[in-house]
């Protein structure tokens, strides 16, 4: 077994059961797992799949992209449900599906299989089994494990992202997610159809400004357990950016 770690995640869709056209949405989210392999930088080592019932897993080398990678997730999982209702029901069609992760960080004691995330076994797939059954026994979008002592804090700012996260609608969600793939303002106005100051507003608001801020520190402290370096600075969180202001 060597001793590089990875980061595992292992998702679940909430109340999948309400998904009437399952083959056609399945099909969908399967066909996102493979587009993202596409993506440059990625980190993705072993393509996401979907395993038992309505979960599925991937493993990634770093956390650098994680909330890009579960970005691009959710956003395939939304375009599935344009599949069964129009597009002016997927906001109240969102609030039924939602996805929770079980994120962990540990060796691999097996071959690292890098045509897909299955076949392997080790302290990262156990770390990641246990936070999402913690995730599911708790209500949580996410839940992570390490066996580092900075799990906790971890958990404390992931916890905090989830809940503020549930409170978006599908535009927000867009706009946030568009800006961070390097969109202009003008063009994610011009793309969802409203008005660039509309966007401008969403992106300014303080709980999204101290969202991106937050994953950005959750990131560094996951990539300084992969690494075995020192941990961030939580200091960071007390005092967000709240002028965020993104160019437009």
């Amino acid at each position: 077994m060597e001793n590089r770690k990875y980061l595992v995640i292992i998702g679940d869709i909430v109340q999948s059961r309400k998904i009437t056209n399952r083959a056609v949405f399945q099909e969908h989210f399967e066909k996102q797992f493979k587009l993202m392999t596409l993506f440059d930088d990625n980190e993705i080592i072993s393509p996401f799949m979907v395993t038992i019932g309505d979960e599925f897993q991937g493993v990634l080398s770093g956390a650098k992209h994680l909330f890009q990678t579960i970005n691009e997730i959710e956003y395939g999982l939304n375009l599935g449900l344009v599949y069964e209702h129009s597009r002016e029901a997927l906001e109240d069609a969102k609030k039924s599906y939602r996805l929770r992760y079980g994120i962990g960080i540990g060796t691999i004691s097996t071959k690292v299989n890098k045509n897909a995330a299955i076949g392997m076994d080790g302290p990262a797939f156990y770390h990641a089994r246990e936070s999402i059954e913690r995730a599911k026994k708790e209500n949580l979008k996410f839940y992570f494990k390490s066996g580092m002592p900075g799990d906790e804090a971890i958990n404390i700012m992931l916890r905090w992202l989830g809940y503020e996260s549930r409170k978006w609608g599908w535009q927000k969600f867009q706009i946030i997610k568009l800006k961070k793939d390097g969109w202009t303002q003008k063009q994610i106005a011009e793309s969802i159809g409203i008005s660039q100051p509309a966007v401008s507003k969403t992106l300014k608001a303080t709980p999204v400004a101290l969202s991106i801020k937050t994953e950005q520190i959750i990131e560094k402290q996951m990539e300084a357990i992969l690494n075995k370096r020192k941990s961030v600075n939580y200091s960071m969180v007390a005092e967000p950016e709240h002028t965020y202001s993104p160019k437009s």
